[in-house]
């Protein structure tokens, strides 16, 4: 008997547009937030019988899946909290997972140190009834620190591990925003296409595309398919990625499909709206505390977070691409006041070396600047003939649009990076999915 929901099915795909699958809506508030964080809590006291039969409780099962410690003979590789309450029975390492989070405590081998290695790597809930959707939703400031709250007690119930809940040093922080694009109308048109242009500006740019048979996203109300360049290709990621932060800009949906694939082990398949997440991650403590002016996790505001995700915005997207064309620009002043109009080839010449500057890059002139610039042209007959030089020129980048070269009014990256830089409160945002 042919089984009419099994996809492999030829009947499948017909008998399920006629169905209807319905859709099911999640709410995903469009809101900076966080998800995976690093802190270093300071732990003030370990209740070692309720520690010690969670212990025993974990090696009867032989797994140590939730549970691992290890035992030391050497007092000099003892954890501190063992030696400071004289304990016969020392621990050079600890190791707890608790709701997907884990949760260390090792011996510190800085000369000196009065005090244990901590660490705890905090992950986002997953949503109840809806795992398979992953860490889509991110937690503003407050509903981050009420869950890593939580975890504290139970760290303190069910291990014994005693955590202060006013303080804790951030050693990596993830924050990001989720944009629903689905008829979204808005200055927000790919960043993922149209950064690429800039990989050689960005530090650390890398770009990332798959392969798909068809594939068209709805946005500012019509359908943009992304077979323009590459026949069959989509942008999926770009990243820019330094030993002390992350910047990425990517495809959220594709991820997720991907991951239930992977996950799921049937032949169904997860649909949903088109998302694109915005995400930097800061991985060094000296350098989180520039962006967020504290140190201690528990004392974060909401403001705080956002001021910090935009600034770091602008200071490694706004300000390469600012600094890209303030030298650009520069340089082309200085080159049209060396342009030699008795060349009948200089505007040949012209194209040629700008392409070769700008290299695998774009390059969008501004019309009012392209007419202050051909004043600098040196010749008697230029001020008369200015506006014939300028259309000669527009002519001339019209006729190569598919290139990198581009004459506009405002430059893209302008209204993109203002967009993305104000991008702060809470709004609400409803995001469709279904298993077909």
């Amino acid at each position: 008997m042919i089984n009419p929901l099994k996809k492999n099915n030829k009947i499948s795909n017909s008998w399920l547009e006629h169905a209807g699958i319905e859709w099911e809506s999640v709410s995903v508030p469009r809101r900076i937030g966080f998800d995976r964080i690093k802190i270093s809590p300071r732990v003030t006291g370990i209740n070692w019988p309720v520690f010690e039969r969670a212990w025993a409780k974990e090696k009867s099962k032989n797994t140590h899946h939730m549970m691992s410690a290890h035992l030391s003979g050497d007092v000099d590789q003892a954890l501190v909290i063992c030696k400071a309450e004289k304990r016969e029975r020392w621990y050079s390492y600890i190791r707890i997972c608790v709701d997907r989070c884990v949760f260390v405590i090792r011996h510190s081998s800085l000369p000196g140190r009065l005090t244990d290695d901590c660490v705890f790597e905090i992950f986002v809930p997953l949503m109840r009834g809806k795992e398979f959707l992953g860490n889509l939703k991110n937690q503003s400031c407050s509903e981050k620190q009420d869950h890593v709250r939580t975890l504290f007690r139970k760290l303190h119930r069910k291990y014994g591990i005693i955590c202060s809940e006013e303080l804790a040093c951030m050693r990596d922080i993830e924050l990001n925003v989720s944009i629903c694009l689905n008829g979204w109308r808005g200055t927000f048109k790919d960043p993922v296409e149209w950064l690429q242009g800039y990989q050689s500006t960005i530090q650390g740019f890398t770009c990332n595309s798959f392969t798909k048979s068809s594939s068209t996203l709805l946005l500012n109300g019509c359908d943009t398919d992304f077979e323009e360049t590459v026949p069959d290709s989509r942008k999926i990621s770009f990243a820019a990625v330094s030993k002390t932060r992350i910047m990425k800009v990517y495809d959220k949906t594709y991820e997720l499909k991907k991951e239930y694939k992977r996950t799921v082990k049937d032949d169904t398949e997860l649909d949903m709206d088109e998302v694109t997440r915005i995400e930097v991650q800061v991985l060094k403590r000296d350098e989180i505390f520039m962006y967020l002016k504290k140190d201690n996790f528990f004392a974060l505001t909401q403001n705080d977070i956002e001021e910090a995700f935009t600034s770091f915005l602008r200071r490694h997207l706004a300000e390469p691409l600012n600094e890209y064309y303030r030298e650009m620009d520069r340089a082309m002043e200085k080159y049209f006041g060396s342009i030699d109009m008795h060349n009948r080839a200089w505007k040949y010449l012209l194209y040629r070396d700008l392409l070769s500057v700008i290299s695998d890059r774009y390059y969008e002139i501004i019309q009012d600047d392209l007419r202050r610039w051909i004043t600098y042209i040196n010749g008697k007959s230029v001020k008369g003939n200015g506006a014939r030089i300028f259309k000669s020129l527009v002519e001339m980048f019209k006729e190569n649009e598919e290139r990198a070269i581009r004459l506009v009014d405002k430059r893209s990256h302008e209204a993109l990076i203002e967009w993305l830089v104000n991008l702060t409160g809470e709004q609400k945002q409803m995001i469709r999915y279904r298993i077909i």
